[in-house]
């Protein structure tokens, strides 16, 4: 493999002939843009695989779309910079658009007091798949601490004190990208960051923890949300009555047409229903009344000629006619 002439290898022919060039131009141009910053010796090996990746995935060194890097193991990897992630995005013919939502507290940049959103989320949407990718990003697991300049002491700043959000926003679109295209063998500039230094550094001035509320951030953004919830919410509340749960799918699956309002719907009644499953029942003691109207001693139940089967007890609590049930339930709007 060491032998290998790259000049006569089919994929630098191939990666030459897209740009108009001889192969040793390429070549050439490739050492001075893409290993301009490699410290060290590099491979034969090393360089075939940063060809193969350009190749791969129709990236453009020379518009300094990914360069190559080491890790601190001293592996040479293929760093992609933002532009080359928004490339592969953007030319993949399933891409289908973006969304960003953004956190409602903030917290503080340690040196610059800025206020950064907490987490910031992005949504893909993939033409051939029902459901976006969404990927949620934490500025506290993201944030890069400003160098040391070992003259005085003080703090060089970089992009993530002086744009901390847009920092973390690129962050958020290039790991939702990954998910989204299933984009392996190349790497962002925070990957090499070690996780000690994420730990180690006090990065943010971090609000008080607050529980977290329940988001449905894994529906597809044209969901009619209003219009779902109108049908679910008193279908839930008549099975919560009847303890017929069984029915509930059935009846939403006869009113809402198949897509993602039926499966939004669909979600919200399973966790109403767990929700529902979870509490404990309500007990309450029934107590006759004497003939004057004062309640008489709770009877005793314990005996077995007061004990009721338990066939009974289950026929009491649920339905055992479709027919009734889908009646009953007929009558929601």
């Amino acid at each position: 493999m060491s032998q290998i002439n790259l000049e006569q290898l089919n994929l630098t022919q191939s990666l030459a002939q897209k740009l108009k060039m001889t192969t040793d131009v390429y070549l050439a141009a490739f050492r001075k843009i893409v290993l301009a910053n490699l410290k060290g010796n590099i491979s034969v090996e090393e360089i075939v695989s940063l060809l193969t990746v350009a190749e791969r995935y129709d990236i453009d060194p020379f518009l300094r779309e990914f360069y190559a890097s080491r890790t601190p193991e001293g592996k040479v990897i293929p760093l992609l910079t933002y532009d080359g992630w928004v490339r592969i995005v953007n030319r993949h013919p399933e891409y289908n658009g973006e969304a960003f939502v953004y956190s409602d507290d903030k917290v503080n940049e340690r040196h610059t007091g800025q206020e950064v959103y907490e987490w910031i989320e992005c949504a893909i949407h993939r033409k051939d798949r029902g459901y976006p990718t969404v990927v949620r990003e934490f500025f506290r697991e993201n944030y890069q601490d400003a160098a040391v300049n070992p003259q005085d002491a003080s703090h060089d700043l970089g992009s993530w004190q002086k744009l901390p959000n847009r920092r973390l926003r690129m962050q958020a679109f290039v790991q939702t990208a990954r998910l989204a295209f299933g984009v392996s063998g190349i790497y962002h500039q925070q990957d090499l960051q070690p996780v000690s230094d994420v730990k180690s550094s006090p990065a943010v001035e971090a609000p008080a923890p607050k529980q977290i509320e329940q988001t449905f951030s894994a529906i597809p953004l044209h969901v009619n949300r209003e219009k779902v919830k109108a049908i679910v919410d008193p279908l839930v509340q008549r099975a919560k009555e009847l303890n017929a749960w069984m029915f509930v799918e059935q009846y939403l699956r006869k009113s809402i047409p198949e897509g993602d309002d039926l499966q939004f719907a669909l979600q919200m009644a399973q966790e109403a229903k767990a929700e529902c499953e979870s509490s404990p029942p309500v007990q309450e003691q029934y107590q006759p009344l004497k003939a004057d109207g004062t309640e008489s001693a709770t009877p005793d139940v314990s005996t077995e000629e007061n004990d009721v089967p338990v066939e009974v007890s289950q026929d009491l609590n649920v339905i055992s006619s479709s027919t009734q049930s889908e009646a009953t339930f007929g009558v929601i709007p």
